[in-house]
């Protein structure tokens, strides 16, 4: 090997390493959810309300959700943030409540609502206890990366005798159908031409939810309905929040 060829191939090892080291760098924010602080999105909702003998109000409004703070702790990624499309459905008004986002390593991530979040967030950042029996136990998996159609999760849910076997979507999330669409009308602070969106819903006895997801984006749609009480003295709900904006804070 002579001296220049040498050179030759020093350079090539060195760039084709700065040229992975950078990939997976830029891939590291777009993967999964965005949790930089300072990332938001905006979104456009159409809500409707039913009371027991009243006609339906209906409301358009905006809806916000931001990410407040962020912290790293070895494999977890931590955030709080406010406001969340779960803030919607119901028979009150709804009003932004402050939620707990952990991700680990970029691959699950559980939602921990209103009022234990800012707490649970707090005691995380100051003394760092194990993660898992607090936020297992306070918060649900909302996600969990790669997403298979057909496929669930949990895959596994804690259940007596009496419940029956797990089925997919049902207390749980179900992963309904993948496709590539290019990206239109969305505001954004980041380029984003052509994206993969998933499908998923999630179920219970008197209410359902289906969400599109984009990774690196975030939920892109939000739809729901409800309701509480036994018809027909019953109050329902129901609403669908699309995504105007998204805005990534800095890494």
């Amino acid at each position: 090997m002579t001296l220049r060829t040498g050179i030759v191939l020093a350079i090539s090892l060195f760039s084709s390493c700065l040229f992975a080291a950078a990939a997976q760098a830029s891939a590291q924010p777009s993967d999964g959810f965005p949790l930089q602080q300072g990332t938001f999105w905006i979104y456009e909702c159409g809500t409707s309300r039913k009371e027991f003998h009243s006609p339906p109000v209906q409301q358009s409004l905006s809806w916000k959700m931001e990410i407040l703070e962020s912290l790293r702790q070895h494999d977890l990624v931590i955030a709080l943030l406010r406001g969340h499309p779960d803030d919607l459905p119901g028979a009150r008004e709804p009003q932004a409540g402050y939620y707990l986002i952990v991700a680990v390593r970029n691959t699950e991530f559980y939602l921990v609502a209103p009022p234990h979040s800012q707490e649970l967030f707090q005691r995380l950042k100051q003394t760092q206890p194990p993660w898992a029996p607090l936020v297992q136990g306070q918060g649900r998996l909302f996600l969990e990366l790669p997403l298979i159609p057909g496929r669930g999760f949990p895959t596994e849910e804690a259940a007596d005798a009496k419940s029956g076997p797990h089925r997919p979507g049902f207390d749980s999330w179900l992963v309904l159908k993948r496709m590539r669409l290019r990206v239109q009308g969305l505001k954004s602070n980041v380029p984003l031409d052509s994206a993969e969106q998933y499908s998923l819903s999630y179920g219970l006895n008197k209410s359902e939810k289906k969400v599109d997801f984009v990774p690196g984006v975030g939920i892109t749609e939000y739809d729901y309905h409800g309701y509480s009480g036994v018809p027909p003295a019953h109050t329902e709900w129901k609403g669908l929040c699309k995504l105007i904006q998204f805005h990534r804070g800095d890494p």
